[in-house]
């Protein structure tokens, strides 16, 4: 059974005393989280699972916000601006519907300044709320950063598929599972809870 959450938006402060909004993705933020996407440079945006630049991709967010398949918070940085998303895609088959894969971008210019982090610890709470008991993300040597990054907050590799992701010019390369269990990242967030704060914000 589902639990709702009526927290949000709530402001964090991240690093350097960045304050950020996070929220669920809501239809009238689609254009502006695309736009997020599109300052990723050429190279990056091919390490997206989605083709940002494809005239459908805008529909498809619409369609898996009406379908509810797939959850999403933003990180805004006033009101006009998207500094980070991440998306929960819950498993669709008997087997794999205690799990969810993850995916997240934060806009190049604010990396490094805690807002992927500040994410993920929402998203793990939206994925207990959910029935998810485990999350797991997909990665290449090629996503540098983003190993870092869930390495650093208790991610743990299990599994290596060989020549499994084939790049832009038909390069093959290896591709990382990287997962975690909800319930020990419930325990690892009380410890990270210490170096940000959390604000009450009221819409």
């Amino acid at each position: 059974m589902e639990k709702t959450t009526t927290d949000y938006p709530k402001v964090v402060r991240c690093k350097n005393l960045l304050s950020v909004m996070i929220q669920p993705l809501e239809h009238q933020h689609v254009n502006a989280l695309i736009g997020m996407l599109k300052t990723l440079s050429p190279e990056q945006q091919a390490l997206l699972p989605n083709d940002v630049n494809d005239p459908q991709y805008s529909s498809l967010i619409h369609q898996q916000l009406d379908d509810g398949t797939v959850h999403r918070l933003v990180a805004w940085h006033g009101t006009q601006e998207i500094l980070g998303s991440l998306a929960l895609y819950p498993g669709t088959s008997r087997w794999m519907k205690h799990t969810a894969r993850i995916t997240q971008v934060v806009h190049p210019n604010f990396r490094r300044a805690g807002i992927g982090t500040v994410l993920l610890d929402e998203v793990l709470t939206m994925a207990e709320n959910h029935g998810i008991r485990k999350v797991y993300c997909e990665l290449t040597s090629r996503h540098n950063e983003a190993v870092d990054m869930v390495k650093g907050i208790g991610f743990k590799r299990e599994a290596t598929l060989r020549n499994h992701m084939e790049d832009e010019q038909g390069n093959e390369h290896d591709l990382y599972i990287y997962a975690l269990s909800v319930e020990d990242a419930s325990m690892m967030l009380t410890e990270r809870m210490f170096k940000y704060v959390r604000m009450d914000y009221k819409a």
